[in-house]
């Protein structure tokens, strides 16, 4: 999409999610934010506001990745891996009590 010359027809759709999302707080919803917008025959879709408000919370700092960093293994066993959960049964006190810490673990999941 062709960015808009300056006097042209107004704000850009950017501009215009922006402009909600500091009225109405960066947390509202892409659909509140679709729906303000129509009222005002601004088309936008639920993508283009939530890239919008990631963006926006990258450039601020606040950005919290929904997932957590992700293994190389690709759900293989290998010896390095197994080496570190012999020393954490070690310092757990045995195989018996990390298998107990484990179903902590799993319960608090």
């Amino acid at each position: 999409m062709a960015a808009r010359k300056a006097g042209s027809r107004g704000p850009s759709k950017a501009q215009a999610i922006r402009d909600v999302l500091n009225d109405k707080g960066h947390d509202t919803a892409p659909k509140d934010v679709i729906a303000i917008l129509a009222q005002k025959k601004i088309k936008v879709s639920a993508a283009q506001v939530s890239n919008l408000k990631a963006e926006l919370a990258r450039k601020t700092g606040s950005y919290q990745p929904k997932r957590g960093p992700r293994s190389k293994a690709n759900g293989e066993i290998t010896l390095s891996t197994l080496k570190a959960v012999k020393a954490m049964a070690e310092k757990l006190g045995g195989v018996e009590k990390t298998r107990q810490a484990l179903d902590a673990l799993a319960q608090l999941s």
